[in-house]
């Protein structure tokens, strides 16, 4: 049976709709990526058409849940029954009149395109049935086939399963909706999954998502109704909510804000009843901005973007709201003629979008928004289709003069100085982007008219592009801007650009050249006068020559202009002007100049004072540091004869080919200057007076030398043989050829010549010797002086006088003349000074000293003896003494014996009236008549001498003991104290007189005295013989008889105990007896005999001495008196008073007297010690302060100085004994000792010692552990103890062992070398194992005790009970905490 023609319709139907929806897939499948970010916007324009008005609009999400699954849904309103069928057969559920605008579409074929992602899509929500009841509904849109036939019965299917509602009352297969109303924004109860099942779709998918994210925020703009937009990519792991909040500036303006959490971005929009304008702005330090499109978004909507519009050239998101778009949704229908109503609904929003856009325009300026070149932008749109060149083009070319013309108006230009009119506007305008910028950088300075901001340029350009639309002189090229330079006609418009800042303005014009070079080429610079001369006046090339690669100085263009009255600078390119860029200029350079200016210097036939002129100015420059000297030599040389030349300056990289002409002209012209100006110095300098200050002989010869020298540098000394211009030593000017070179000649020496009067007149026949450079011209030596004046003293007969200043003269301290000259100065009243001579090769002295000694001898000879002598000698400021006198004496005849082997031996021991030997009478004899002291002792030179018995004085006939010359006579002259001995004993022999005189007793009891002495007795025959009868025999009756004979009388006993104190005892100490025994009473002298005959001391406060018998019982004083002293101690600078106690163990038992006393002992021994010292080390340089020596300082001796002034610390004490008392310093001692190079010196009973710490006698040590030490300081000082404990207790106090040996200065502090790496051994062994066992140690800082008083175990029971504090006042802080000590091997 056949169908009815209800089910063929239904079959037809459906035929149909497959047969529709397989063509819309293929057109959407052939145009994939377009399709997939259109696919998008239809999901979303199908949510916002049913926005629950209860929710204020409609929340919206795309996810893509992982590579199979794309989700789309959203919290709208209900489908109808309609929308579900027209969903199911892809037909658009919106009203064919569209009249209601804000129905984009629904379910249309534009949703077809959907389906390029999947081709199933599974369907859920919720639908009104007929009777007015919501039920839940899912449906699975099937489109997979390739043809209609497989595409029908799926579409039947899903038809036929919606159907089944019909027969569902009881909503078994649609289940009803309880509480629908009640649903809220949470509740997405539409959602749309597509099953994904290629990469091809999910890539699209991809594609559609990204494309919204791009374009969501304009798009949300003019969405209201669509409250969020949420997209969730789980493969990219990304979540974004785009929310859009609005807020309205004025009636027609909004703000809009749209965000995502992560990006915010702000759009102005303008609208009106046809169309909204939308632009994005942002906000920089208070500036609102717009914000250029992206060039790849949509420019047109219809609410939601027309992909593919984004070449719609516009300023502004056209928001067209009755916009016609194409079906693709690409663009909008525009071409058509009168009759298509789309195109003429669409171009009349268009007219309209333009009016409010200026509108909008006006708007921003006003609210100063920047970037406005972005509200210019005016092109003609492309299009999809072509312009029709009779409807569309037409109307939309004059549409666009008509925008522009109304553009021109607005203040649109941004300028760097302000804000202009559009009109107003210079462009500079180049082809490519860079010569764009570089082009504006170079108008910028200069440009009449307001350029943009140069950011702004390129934009600019872009908006001209049609440019004859504009009808206005905008663009300016740089054809443009070279005619208006040439126009300058030279550089002084420029300078005026720039302030008068003439680098500036070269460095503009520079770029003006290389820029132009760049664009243009070469030919340019001979079109366009743009090129300065060096006077500033713009030229062509043509009319130029450069000087790039040798550049003329200024002085040199000077000189040019002296020698041709022409200035070079007129057809010289400006130096400024860099010449890569102009290298068609011929060179006309530095090397070009110079040779013109040689050949005219040279040229004889020029004008003579042209020449000169020409010179003089190029003498007064040099080019570098090499040519200088020479340079300023000749300028200075040129000055002395010409005003003209008057400065000297500096000119860069010049060959000196620039003076080899100029030089040879003024040298050559000098000679001629200097003999116009007299025959001498004196009148050369009345001539060079005229040019320089202070003009003296020395400047003249500095003048002169300069000029000899440059001749001879130069080469050009032709002219010097002609002239008489070279001064001889008188200053008078002659030829060369009449002089002889001075080779170094002393001018003393020449001095001694004129003395001497020789034949030669030296200073006249020789060249100054102040000019330099003739050295081997007829060069004279010393030699030949001293020749000449060797002659003349030979006849001369003032031999002396010429002796005395030739003496007088002294060559590398020649110790033979400087000697002699020191003996003429101290016997010559007259003597000349003395003069050093640097040079005296060739002279020599010995004819000059061997005639100083006969006059050397004869003056002494004069004085007759040595008194005679000094006091001649001797001045108010030294006085000479016999020791003086011999001194000069000897050393004379020892110079004269010694002098050239003894050759003048006999000017001092043969010339008659020339005795000059001293004898011991202190007279002058000649040699012959002296002989040697054979040692005789003078007590018996005195005996023979002085007793007239004797009569004979052996001084007068011996050599002075205290002259060195004894040596000098012969051996054989000797006389002993044996000849002088049988001199006396013949004496007395043949004495046959009276012998009772006193002169008798006196030689018999002078002989007696000789005798105990030296035991010469023996050595006299005679009184050796007669010694008792003579003795006897010169007694006679006088009082020593009678003292005699009274002695005599006390008997034997008395006789022998005398005679053994006179034996035992000096002179001395018998007196010292006779003081005590006189000052003692019988009693007292019983006591004082008593205790002499028990041989027992009595105690009268003088040391006790040691040794004896141990077993005596005395009592042993040990412990010292304390007495307190007041002493004068160095601190901070002063001496302040102090008392200091005597509280020194080895002062026990003193009183304070002598306690003192043994430290001023003890002091003064090293006073003297230190004195000695310096005496015999002149070099130590010690001081002594004698104020400070005497401040009363008890053991601290101040006021020695070492030679830099630096005070010695020194501490002294006094330790003679006795050794049961142990040695000990004060803490003032200790205070001194502790300074650098301090010393402790001891006065021992062995003498003085210096004694370091290391070897005092040592009893024990003691050391201290600080709280404020570190941990490893502790732990080495423990460690130490520890060891130690090993041997003895640690103490450290001084025993009683004084050691012997330190008679030298030696630091307190000082260690002996080996003791010292002992102790740097110990130190480095603690340094490395120390570290390892510091915690071992109790570091707890020491309970503060402040009543002594009180017992240990009641201080803890205090501190237990908490009331430490109140009693012990113990710290703030409360009982330190007890320390964690550790254990080691250390006991």
């Amino acid at each position: 049976m056949g169908m009815s023609i209800l089910e063929l319709y239904m079959a037809n139907s459906i035929d149909n709709t497959a047969g529709k929806i397989r063509e819309k897939l293929n057109t959407v499948r052939n145009k994939r990526k377009v399709s997939a970010k259109r696919c998008i916007w239809e999901m979303m324009q199908n949510a916002k058409d049913v926005y629950n008005p209860k929710f204020g609009g409609v929340s919206i999400e795309f996810e893509i849940a992982d590579e199979h699954t794309f989700i789309f849904r959203h919290n709208g309103l209900y489908f109808g029954l309609k929308d579900v069928t027209c969903l199911i057969q892809q037909v658009s559920s919106k009203s064919s009149t569209n009249e209601d605008e804000n129905v984009t579409g629904m379910f249309g074929t534009g949703f077809i395109s959907t389906h390029l992602i999947a081709d199933v899509i599974d369907v859920k929500s919720i639908l009104l049935d007929f009777n007015d009841r919501y039920r839940y509904f899912s449906l699975k849109l099937d489109r997979s086939g390739s043809s209609k036939e497989e595409l029908a019965p799926r579409i039947e299917d899903t038809m036929k399963e919606f159907a089944m509602l019909d027969n569902d009352p009881e909503g078994v297969l649609f289940p009803f909706v309880q509480d629908y109303e009640q649903h809220t924004e949470n509740d997405f109860d539409t959602s749309f999954t597509y099953r994904i099942e290629s990469e091809s779709q999910l890539q699209l998918a991809l594609l559609g998502i990204n494309d919204l994210v791009n374009t969501l925020p304009v798009t949300m703009i003019n969405l209201p109704t669509v409250k969020s937009v949420r997209v969730i990519n789980r493969l990219e792991g990304t979540d974004l909510r785009y929310t859009c909040s609005r807020e309205k500036e004025d009636e027609n303006v909004v703000l809009s804000t749209i965000s995502n959490g992560e990006l915010t971005k702000k759009y102005l929009t303008y609208t009106t009843s046809e169309v909204s304008l939308s632009i994005e702005i942002k906000e920089e330090n208070g500036l609102l901005y717009a914000v250029k499109r992206d060039d790849k978004l949509p420019v047109l909507l219809r609410d939601f973007p027309l992909i593919g519009s984004n070449q719609f050239y516009f300023p502004y998101f056209l928001n067209g709201f009755r916009f016609i778009p194409t079906e693709p949704r690409d663009d909008i229908q525009i071409h058509g003629d009168s009759d298509d109503k789309p195109s003429v609904i669409n171009r009349g929003i268009i007219e309209n979008a333009i009016k409010t856009a200026l509108t909008f325009n006006q708007w921003l300026i006003d609210h100063d928004i920047h970037n406005r070149y972005l509200l210019a932008s005016s092109r003609i749109p492309k299009s999809t289709e072509s312009w029709d060149e009779e409807t569309s083009e037409p109307w939309i070319k004059e549409l666009q003069k008509k925008w522009r013309a109304e553009l021109l108006k607005q203040s649109l230009l941004e300028c760097e100085n302000g804000i202009y009119k559009m009109s107003e506007m210079l462009l500079p305008d180049c082809s490519k982007k860079e010569s764009r910028e570089k082009f504006w950088d170079i108008l910028r300075p200069v440009a009449n008219r307001m350029l943009p901001k140069k950011e702004h340029i390129h934009e600019w350009r872009d908006i001209m592009i049609e440019y004859d639309s504009w009808n206005c002189q905008i663009k300016y090229s740089i054809e443009d801007f070279l005619e208006d330079l040439a126009c300058k006609s030279n550089m002084s418009c420029i300078y005026a650009k720039f302030g008068e800042d003439e680098n500036a303005a070269f460095a503009w014009l520079n770029e003006v050249i290389k820029f132009t070079y760049e664009e243009l080429g070469s030919d340019a610079f001979e079109k366009y006068s743009i090129l300065p001369n060096q006077n500033g006046y713009f030229k062509r090339a043509s009319e130029l020559r450069r000087d790039n690669t040798m550049p003329i100085p200024s002085e040199i263009k000077h000189v040019y202009h002296i020698a041709f009255d022409q200035n070079v600078e007129d057809i010289l390119l400006n130096s400024c002007i860099e010449v890569r860029y102009v290298e068609s200029v011929k060179e006309y350079n530095l090397t070009s100049i110079i040779f013109d200016l040689n050949q005219f210097i040279k040229d004889n036939k020029k004008t003579y004072e042209k020449r000169r002129d020409a010179s003089y100015a190029l003498t007064q420059l040099y080019s570098n540091e090499d040519s200088k000297v020479l340079r300023k030599n000749m300028n200075y040389v040129c000055s002395g004869f010409s005003t003209k030349v008057t400065t000297f300056s500096h000119i860069s990289d010049v060959p000196d080919d620039l003076w080899s002409e100029s030089d040879r002209f003024l040298l050559e012209m000098i000679p001629v200057w200097i003999a116009d100006s007299g025959n001498s110095l004196s009148m050369l300098g009345t001539k060079l007076l005229d040019q320089f200050e202070n003009v003296d002989e020395s400047k003249i010869i500095e003048w002169f030398n300069l000029y000899l020298k440059i001749c001879s540098e130069v080469q050009c000394t032709s002219q010097l043989l002609t002239y008489a211009i070279f001064p001889n030593q008188k200053g008078i000017l002659k030829k060369i050829g009449e002089l002889s070179y001075d080779n170094n000649i002393p001018e003393e020496i020449k001095d001694l010549s004129e003395i001497a009067n020789t034949e030669i007149k030296w200073r006249s026949s020789l060249l100054d010797r102040r000019i330099e450079g003739y050295s081997s011209h007829s060069p004279k030596n010393t030699s030949d002086i001293y020749r000449s004046i060797s002659d003349t003293f030979d006849r001369s007969t003032k031999q002396l006088l010429i002796a005395k200043y030739a003496i007088a003269l002294n060559c590398n301290n020649n110790p033979d003349v400087s000697y002699i000259y020191s003996v003429m100065n101290k016997l010559y009243d007259r003597m000349p000074v003395a003069k050093v001579l640097n040079n005296a090769d060739g002279f020599d002295w010995e004819k000059f000293i061997a005639c100083a000694i006969v006059g050397i001898s004869g003056k002494i000879a004069e004085k007759t003896n040595l008194k005679t002598l000094c006091s001649s000698l001797s001045t108010k400021d030294y006085l000479y003494g016999d020791k003086e006198g011999i001194d000069l004496i000897d050393k004379f005849l020892t110079f004269v014996l010694n002098y050239r082997g003894g050759r003048y031996k006999n000017k001092v021991t043969e010339l008659d009236n020339h005795g000059i030997w001293i004898n011991q009478s202190g007279d002058f004899c000649m040699f012959s008549a002296l002989s040697r002291d054979g040692g005789i002792a003078e007590p018996l030179k005195d005996l023979a001498a002085n007793n007239p018995i004797v009569n004979y004085n052996y001084r007068d006939i011996l050599i002075h003991n205290n002259s060195i010359m004894s040596s000098a006579i012969d051996s054989s002259k000797i006389i002993t104290q044996k000849t002088v001995l049988a001199t006396i004993d013949k004496a007395l022999e043949e004495y046959k007189q009276d012998k009772q005189t006193s002169e008798f007793r006196s030689l018999i009891f002078g002989i007696m005295e000789l005798d105990k002495r030296l035991h010469i007795a023996e050595q006299m025959k005679y009184y050796n013989e007669k010694k008792d009868s003579l003795i006897v025999g010169s007694l006679g009756e006088g009082e020593t008889m009678n003292m005699v004979a009274s002695i005599i009388q006390q008997g034997d006993d008395k006789i022998k105990a005398i005679k053994e104190i006179l034996e035992g005892n000096s002179l001395e100490d018998i007196n010292k007896i006779k003081e005590v025994l006189k000052g003692c009473s019988p009693d007292k002298l019983e006591d004082v005999i008593d205790k002499l005959s028990k041989k027992q001391i009595p105690n009268v406060g003088g040391d006790t001495p040691t040794g004896g018998d141990d077993k005596v019982e005395t009592k042993i004083e040990t412990v010292p008196k304390i007495y307190d002293i007041d002493v004068e101690v160095w601190e901070n600078g002063q001496f302040v008073t102090k008392s200091v106690p005597t509280n020194q163990v080895q002062y026990a038992g003193l009183s304070l007297q002598e306690i003192e006393h043994y430290i001023d002992e003890a002091k003064g021994a090293v006073l003297k010690y230190f004195r000695e010292l310096n005496d015999g080390n002149p070099d130590l340089g010690l001081q002594f302060d004698k104020e400070r020596l005497g401040k009363h300082s008890y053991s601290q001796l101040y006021g020695i100085y070492d030679k830099y002034g630096k005070e010695l610390p020194i501490v002294v004490h006094s330790y003679k004994g006795p050794q049961y008392r142990y040695f000990d310093l004060n803490w003032y001692d200790w205070q001194l000792l502790s300074k650098e190079n301090s010393m402790l010196f001891v006065l021992t009973v062995t003498g003085l010692q210096c004694i370091p710490l290391y070897a005092l006698p040592v009893r024990k040590f003691n050391m201290s552990i600080d709280n404020e030490m570190s941990n490893e300081t502790k732990a080495a000082l423990l460690t130490l103890a520890a060891v130690g404990k090993r041997y003895s207790r640690l103490s450290f106090d001084f025993g009683n062992n004084m050691p012997q040996g330190f008679k030298d200065p030696i630091p307190f502090d000082y260690v002996p070398e080996e003791l010292n790496k002992c102790i740097e051994s110990i130190k480095k062994v603690c340094d490395q194992n120390i570290p390892q066992i510091a915690n071992v140690y109790n570091y707890g800082k020491n309970i503060p005790l402040v009543t002594s008083a009180v017992g240990y175990s009641l201080a803890m029971k205090e501190i237990e009970g908490g009331n430490a504090r109140d009693i012990f006042e113990a710290p703030i802080n409360g009982t330190p905490k007890a320390p964690s000590v550790g254990t080691s091997f250390i006991d």
